[in-house]
């Protein structure tokens, strides 16, 4: 096993925002909520902090986030945008990070990058084979799993993201050696994801994700802004895999199919 992380290389485009254009996306904010654990991360100067909190309330998250600007001596106005973990994961983590975000870039226009928890994870994997399988721990003994091609710093879906009970991940995980790589949530936090999959990974190149990919978020984000991926507040929406236990508000969710389960 090993730990990997690949940050994507930076983009000549320019980020352009609503009310102006600036070159580049030198400072943003990162919060991913979407695992056990909810982080902020601010890259400033091609540097990135990172703070981690176990506590699900907004006011500790808003704590960190408050403590990372004021180490740089910055206000939320002078950040080119916020990238936000998208999900698949924790309803109530994503609703915190969303609306979080939401608000920070209402407040002063930012615009706002999504990434998927599952896309984020394979981008967290070596670029050394074509093919990365992604298995993230979901609720009730159950786990997403996503399949990417992988060309250097782009990711391809091969398949739609699923949601699959942990009885059904050996016949739900295919990972073809010697061009795929298995990537797991690391332990202790997917105990019983890794127990699950024990007989899965005999003959895969396997790969424990770290649990905190805040920083990661960010380099990613930052270089999806310079391209000119960012997008309004308002249309940032957090994404969830077949059904939750809190009913979701119908007009800020996207709700995809719960497939494999």
């Amino acid at each position: 096993m090993s730990f990997s992380t690949t940050f994507l290389e930076s983009s000549v485009a320019e980020a352009r925002r609503e009310t102006s254009t600036r070159e580049g996306a030198g400072r943003l904010l990162a919060l991913d909520t979407a695992g056990v654990r909810a982080a902020a991360a601010l890259l400033s100067d091609g540097l990135v902090s990172v703070r981690v909190t176990a506590s699900r309330r907004g006011e500790d998250l808003s704590d960190l986030v408050g403590s990372l600007l004021e180490e740089r001596h910055l206000a939320v106005a002078d950040l080119d945008g916020i990238g936000v973990n998208q999900g698949p994961g924790s309803y109530t983590g994503l609703r915190l990070g969303l609306g979080l975000a939401r608000g920070l870039a209402l407040i002063d226009r930012l615009p706002v990058v999504p990434v998927g928890a599952l896309e984020l994870a394979a981008l967290a994997c070596p670029v050394a084979r074509s093919r990365v399988v992604v298995v993230l721990p979901a609720a009730a003994s159950r786990a997403f799993v996503g399949s990417f091609a992988r060309d250097r710093d782009s990711l391809q879906p091969l398949e739609p993201p699923r949601v699959v009970a942990f009885e059904e991940l050996r016949a739900a995980v295919k990972v073809r050696p010697p061009d795929s790589i298995l990537a797991i949530e690391a332990r202790p936090i997917a105990k019983n994801l890794w127990d699950a999959l024990k007989d899965c990974v005999a003959d895969a190149e396997l790969v424990e994700l770290p649990p905190e990919r805040a920083g990661l978020l960010a380099r990613v984000a930052a270089a999806r802004l310079r391209a000119g991926e960012g997008m309004p507040a308002e249309r940032v929406l957090p994404r969830y895999l077949g059904t939750s236990s809190p009913r979701p508000n119908r007009n800020r969710v996207v709700l995809e199919p719960p497939v494999g389960n």
